[in-house]
């Protein structure tokens, strides 16, 4: 008796790439097969609509399969250092990440004054994956003052958490 052999081909497209895979499989045997995404890119389904990935195929006759990718898409946000929103953007992978928003403040108290020193996680300007940027403010020092005895004013200075009472002629 004689072997009947199908041949399968397995297109795989994503944007600008394309790669075929043959496969000869023998009548009545199963066959599996994968759909491998590209970096940036997610399988969404098969010519035929099926969205199993890997998948496994009976074929009875020369077949083709062609499986369909989308590129990824993020949900990148920024936040200032309290969590209170500043921006919420969806990029796709590859994407250059930029924020828009207003330079992060953060009100100084009795003893310090806040600077914008940067993002947490260390921003990155090419959108690979969902993050949140927090904003990171730099403690610099506050002075507070408070009059002495005429002629001269006492004040308490603060710098890099050290506390030091001062005093300066006033004319």
């Amino acid at each position: 008796m004689k072997k009947q052999l199908f041949l399968i081909a397995a297109l795989f497209a994503v944007f600008t790439a394309n790669a075929e895979k043959q496969l000869i499989v023998e009548c009545g045997n199963a066959a599996q097969i994968t759909a491998t995404p590209a970096v940036g890119y997610h399988f969404v389904k098969w010519n035929d609509g099926i969205t199993d990935n890997p998948r496994i195929i009976s074929p009875t006759t020369d077949e083709t399969y062609t499986a369909f990718f989308e590129i990824n898409e993020y949900t990148i946000s920024f936040q200032n250092w309290d969590g209170t929103d500043l921006q919420t953007n969806v990029y796709k992978h590859g994407d250059v990440v930029t924020y828009n928003g207003e330079v992060p403040t953060r009100p100084s108290t009795a003893q310090y004054d806040y600077t914008f020193s940067g993002w947490s996680p260390n921003m990155s300007y090419t959108a690979t994956g969902e993050v949140t940027y927090t904003a990171q403010l730099m403690k610099q020092s506050a002075n507070i003052l408070s009059p002495s005895a005429i002629g001269t004013v006492a004040y308490w200075s603060r710098n890099n958490g050290n506390m030091a009472q001062c005093q300066r002629m006033v004319e």
